[in-house]
C-alpha cells in the first residue's frame, strides 16, 4: 500500500488530536492548545505518541483524558532513564575494572592480544576486536592514553587491559567478558552471587536497555525483545522478565551488590512516590513485587528513612 498521508504542522497535529477525543481546556496551563503545540514543537508528534496510546480505544482517547496526563508519562520516563543509566554505569565501571584486574591476573598485562588467552572468541572476532581496541587507542586523547602512547610507544603497539577496557564501549565489553576465559567469568560473577552464564546473559540485555535510554526511547511501558536469563530460585508466577520490573530487579540485585551503601534505588522509590497517579502493571510490577527478596530490604529502607508507605500497585 502506498503511503499517502500529507505532512502536518504543530498546529495540524494538536487539532488531530482534538479530532481523537483529547480534552482541551484552554483555562488550564497545562492543556491549552498553546501548550500543547508548543510541547509538539519540543519532543515531537511520534516521540508522544507512544505515551498516548494506553490511553486510546479504537483510535480515539477515552472520555477525560488530558495532555497533561500525557506529559506526566513522559516526564516520569524521561527520569525514569536517568536511574536505569545511573545503575547500568554502576555495572559497567565493575565490569571495566573486574575485566582488568582478571585478565591481568591470569595472563598478563597485554595478553589479551592472543587468541589462547580469551578461548572463547573465534580468531576472526578476535581479530575485529583488537582492530577496535586500537582505533580507539589511537583515536583517544584521554591522559591516561597519551601518556601511554609518548612513553611506551616506541616498545609497544597495545597498551595494557587496564587501558583498553576504559575506552570500550559497553557493548565490547560484553564481547570481551563472553570471549574471556571460564575462569574469568566465574571469578566476576561470583562477587555478584550469580552463575556466570546469568551474569553474561543479563549484561546482554543491559546493553540493550542502555542503548534504549542512550537514544530517549520509552523505556517505562515497553516488552523487551531479548529476555534475560532468571535464576531457577527467582522463578514466579508473577515475575515477567519482558517487563521492566525484570530489569530492574537484575540492577537491584547488581546494584546491592557492586555499592551497597548506595542510595540509588531509594531515589527510585521516591521517583515511584512522586508519580502516584501513574500504574506500575505495564512496566511488570507483580502485586507483591514488594516482598520479592531483593527488593524487601530496599523497600523497607525507604520507608524507613522517609516515613513513607511504597505503594504496591
Amino acid at each position: 500500500m502506498k503511503f499517502t498521508k500529507p505532512a502536518t504542522t504543530y498546529e495540524d497535529q494538536a487539532d488531530i488530536l482534538f479530532e481523537r477525543g483529547l480534552a482541551l481546556r484552554e483555562n488550564s496551563a497545562d492543556n491549552s492548545r498553546e501548550e500543547i503545540i508548543l510541547r509538539l514543537r519540543d519532543v515531537g508528534y511520534y516521540r508522544l505518541s507512544g505515551y498516548w496510546y494506553p490511553f486510546m480505544r479504537d483510535g480515539k482517547f477515552t472520555e477525560g483524558v488530558t495532555f497533561a496526563m500525557i506529559w506526566r508519562r513522559y516526564t516520569f520516563d524521561r527520569q525514569l532513564r536517568f536511574h536505569v543509566l545511573d545503575a547500568i554505569e554502576r555495572v559497567e565501571i565493575f565490569l571495566r575494572d573486574s575485566l582488568a584486574m582478571e585478565l591481568a591476573q591470569q595472563s598478563g598485562p597485554f595478553g589479551y592480544q592472543y587468541p589462547q588467552n580469551v578461548p572463547d572468541m573465534n580468531d576472526n572476532e578476535h581479530a575485529q576486536f583488537l582492530g577496535k581496541c586500537l582505533k580507539d587507542f589511537h583515536r583517544s586523547k584521554e591522559l591516561f592514553a597519551t601518556h601511554f602512547k609518548n612513553t611506551y610507544g616506541d616498545s609497544h603497539v597495545f597498551p595494557p587491559i587496564w587501558v583498553i577496557v576504559e575506552m570500550l564501549e559497553f557493548g565490547s565489553l560484553v564481547s570481551l567478558y563472553q570471549g574471556s576465559s571460564r575462569v574469568v567469568r566465574d571469578n566476576i560473577a561470583s562477587n555478584l552471587e550469580i552463575p556466570s552464564s546469568i551474569l553474561l546473559s543479563w549484561l546482554r540485555t543491559l546493553n540493550d536497555v542502555r542503548n534504549i535510554c542512550a537514544h530517549h526511547s520509552r523505556l517505562w511501558n515497553k516488552e523487551f525483545g531479548r529476555v534475560p536469563r532468571i535464576p531457577r530460585d527467582w522463578h514466579s508466577a508473577a515475575f515477567d522478565n519482558r517487563r521492566l520490573f525484570g530489569i530492574l530487579t537484575i540492577l537491584a540485585h547488581l546494584v546491592t551488590r557492586i555499592a551497597p551503601t548506595s542510595h540509588l534505588f531509594t531515589r527510585f522509590m521516591a521517583l515511584l512516590h512522586e508519580y502516584p497517579d501513574l500504574p506500575l502493571c505495564p512496566m511488570g510490577f507483580p502485586p507483591s513485587w514488594k516482598s520479592e527478596s531483593c527488593w524487601k530490604h530496599l523497600c523497607d529502607r525507604y520507608e524507613q528513612s522517609t516515613d513513607t508507605v511504597i505503594r504496591s500497585e
